[in-house]
């Protein structure tokens, strides 16, 4: 074009910069030579410089006239030609906004516990000003005073960063960013929601575990008492024991099959029949045969065949 700086008018630039530096508070001159493309003249050198972004951040190309002009404009072109396309890629990366609903949708479809889908949703209440973000923006320096800043305990706020690396690990899992930016939150000090190890009991008095354990047991009616005993003996939560039918139980396969959706985690998984545990479901059916009119085997019956016990019977 015309109206760009020649070598002569570069020089002649220069030339008048470096007598106006003494004058300026500054020490230094930007001389703009073509769009984003400058010269920062001082009294001691000139430096280039090429600005590619929107938030002026400067990409130092080397120093005049080791760099010329006409060097210096390749260059520039290249680094812009470069910003231009990370950009146009960049542009395409979905809002966290846009991508949570998916991501929920998606996970909903795959019959994961309601418990933990319940979370997953509710965690977008504290996740929300984060909304206007793009997925490869959630590092952690601006993740972490957004779910800091919220009135919720410790542990939840932990609970919403694991929430949220999943969230990304899925993202990275379909292509939509090449890496989980929030991915250095699993590791040492950057995470402030670590929980503190639970500190446990070297031993136990007698005297607390009578009161603790003992002394509430005692209350629990006899179907209760059988549920205590085979979520001991099966090493099971309190809600797999509560849910468990008879279809499940396969004694020629020596295995309950718990199928998908009945965990915290909503997989489905096997658990063996040990000898005490097969011992345990004789007890029961020679005990109560009754129990086999019900799909469950921890029936309520004092309520209905057609229910279980809940969790919070026990409680």
């Amino acid at each position: 074009m015309n109206d760009k700086i020649t070598v002569l008018g570069l020089k002649s630039k220069i030339e008048t910069a470096k007598k106006k530096i003494p004058t300026l508070k500054s020490r230094q001159v930007a001389l703009k030579v073509d769009q984003g493309l400058y010269l920062f003249v001082t009294a001691a050198s000139c430096t280039w410089y090429v600005r590619t972004d929107s938030k002026k951040k400067k990409n130092r190309l080397g120093t005049y006239p080791g760099i010329s002009l006409s060097l210096a404009r390749q260059k520039a072109e290249q680094l812009q030609a470069v910003w231009k396309g990370t950009k146009e890629e960049a542009d395409k990366i979905p809002m966290l906004k846009d991508f949570y609903p998916k991501f929920l949708d998606d996970y909903g479809k795959n019959n994961v516990g309601k418990k933990r889908f319940g979370n997953l949703k509710s965690f977008w209440n504290i996740l929300r000003p984060l909304g206007d973000l793009r997925l490869d923006e959630l590092v952690p320096k601006r993740v972490i005073p957004v779910v800091c800043s919220a009135n919720i305990g410790q542990n939840y706020k932990s609970n919403i960063a694991q929430g949220l690396k999943q969230v990304l690990d899925y993202a990275v899992m379909l292509g939509e960013i090449k890496a989980n930016p929030f991915a250095a939150i699993s590791r040492g000090k950057m995470n402030p929601f670590k929980r503190e190890p639970t500190a446990g009991w070297p031993w136990l008095p007698a005297e607390q575990l009578k009161e603790n354990f003992f002394g509430k047991l005692e209350l629990l009616s006899e179907q209760q008492k059988a549920l205590v005993l085979y979520v001991t003996l099966a090493a099971a939560r309190i809600g797999e024991g509560v849910a468990l039918k008879w279809e499940w139980i396969d004694e020629s396969a020596q295995e309950i099959r718990i199928p998908e959706g009945i965990m915290k985690t909503g997989f489905a998984h096997t658990v063996v029949i040990t000898s005490e545990i097969s011992e345990f479901f004789k007890i029961r059916k020679y005990r109560h045969p009754e129990l086999l009119d019900s799909e469950f085997v921890f029936p309520a019956w004092r309520i209905s065949v057609d229910r279980s016990l809940r969790s919070q019977d026990l409680i």
